[in-house]
């Protein structure tokens, strides 16, 4: 359904930077997070969202060839905000992120005016990815759907903090509380297509606890996870990046299966392990997932 963001796929780290924070602003493509998301909404009090546009209009402006994919997060399609959002748009922009929908109609309405902004800039018609972050109880029950509305739709993430809120529930740092919307919405992209992205880690001191929901995150189903602080992106692209370990068990289960093949077995034992057709495809994705995190290394340092 979806498409790629960049051909640096898959993105592990989405840091949000407020989009107020002249500072914070200039400094973030340098602080080595796969993708960054500037803030117009939450991150930005109300009376600073006009700065926030002009300053970001202005830096957005002057980006060439950035080697984090580059996102804005606009106010919600209700706040009577989202075309003066859109009006910070540049060629260096990949995606938008869309607060809080809760149904398709939601993604439509914010396509639309997507659409409209991508005419008048003379950008290729489709060129302008959306990702849905799913905050609402509304918005996990129509997850499919939503993650479904439009071929626009790159990706789903899910927010923690606004569920919590919405289900009237405290938001803690083993996040039990969210675990079975999370798992939702991971088979609600999946099924869609999509990259599922988990939620923010608010205790930006307790590295353990990010490495542990983010671990947990990529048993889910997920493929990356949102980040509100630079120090967050090393621990989270590791967790998110097969090991060499893994690497090696997936090449030798693909070599080992294809050898199979070759002699007319579809399902042969390795390591007192049975490799039939859905394990070797698991490898190959762990493969692919680590000839592309590695190409877009190369790139960075190139």
């Amino acid at each position: 359904m979806g498409t790629v963001l960049n051909p640096f796929f898959p993105p592990r780290s989405w840091l949000y930077v407020p989009g107020h924070r002249e500072k914070m602003v200039v400094k973030a493509l340098e602080r080595g997070a796969d993708a960054v998301i500037f803030d117009l909404e939450d991150g930005v009090p109300f009376s600073e969202k006009n700065s926030a546009r002009d300053l970001l209009r202005s830096h957005l402006s002057k980006i060439r060839g950035a080697s984090s994919s580059i996102l804005i997060r606009v106010n919600h399609v209700d706040s009577g905000m989202v075309q003066e959002d859109l009006t910070i748009i540049s060629d260096a922009v990949m995606g938008i992120v869309q607060p809080k929908p809760s149904t398709p109609q939601d993604i439509l309405a914010l396509s639309k005016l997507v659409g409209e902004r991508e005419s008048s800039l003379g950008f290729k018609k489709g060129s302008l990815n959306i990702l849905p972050l799913i905050e609402t109880a509304r918005g996990v029950l129509n997850a499919y759907q939503i993650a479904s509305a439009s071929p626009r739709v790159s990706a789903l993430f899910f927010g923690s903090e606004d569920f919590t809120l919405d289900m009237a529930v405290k938001r803690t740092a083993g996040g039990e509380e969210t675990r079975v919307a999370k798992s939702l919405v991971a088979i609600a992209a999946t099924a869609a297509g999509v990259q599922a992205v988990d939620t923010v880690y608010p205790f930006i001191e307790d590295v353990d606890g990010l490495v542990r929901e983010a671990s947990a995150a990529k048993e889910m189903g997920f493929w990356g996870k949102q980040l509100v602080h630079p120090r967050q992106i090393d621990p989270v692209n590791k967790v998110f990046t097969p090991s060499e370990e893994e690497v090696r068990e997936a090449k030798r289960y693909v070599d080992a299966y294809e050898e199979a093949l070759k002699q007319g077995l579809a399902v042969i034992a390795l390591d007192g392990k049975m490799v039939e057709p859905p394990i070797a495809d698991r490898a190959r994705k762990v493969l692919a997932i680590a000839e592309a995190i590695a190409l877009r290394a190369g790139s960075k340092a190139s």
